[in-house]
């Protein structure tokens, strides 16, 4: 529903843990691709995503929808492998199934 009512207004766009299910995916690239800065409507907004990955494959067809649709996947993921951050409060959870992505549209 929120797609089908415009494009949203930001600078940064911010998700975590949106691609558990391969169902959303249209409606979360919908979304990213529409999602416009406020003072430079022909530039995209940043979008971070964070994701627990539970199944590459759900993955990999975010990062080809997302390529089809224009925009740009950017893996920041090692970006701050150095960082002391640890995911204590899941014990199940390994850094490296954690990927955190960039995403830009090109200028419109």
């Amino acid at each position: 529903e929120e797609a089908a009512q415009g494009p949203l207004s930001c600078d940064v766009l911010v998700g975590s843990d949106l691609l558990y299910d391969p169902a959303v995916i249209p409606t979360l690239v919908e979304i990213f691709r529409g999602a416009r800065k406020p003072r430079a409507a022909a530039e995209g907004a940043e979008v971070w995503l964070a994701t627990a990955v539970r199944n590459e494959a759900t993955l990999d067809a975010f990062e080809a929808a997302a390529a089809k649709a224009g925009l740009v996947v950017r893996d920041a993921s090692k970006d701050g492998a150095e960082s002391p951050v640890r995911f204590h409060h899941h014990l199940t959870l390994k850094r490296d199934k954690v990927r955190l992505h960039c995403i830009t549209a090109p200028l419109r």
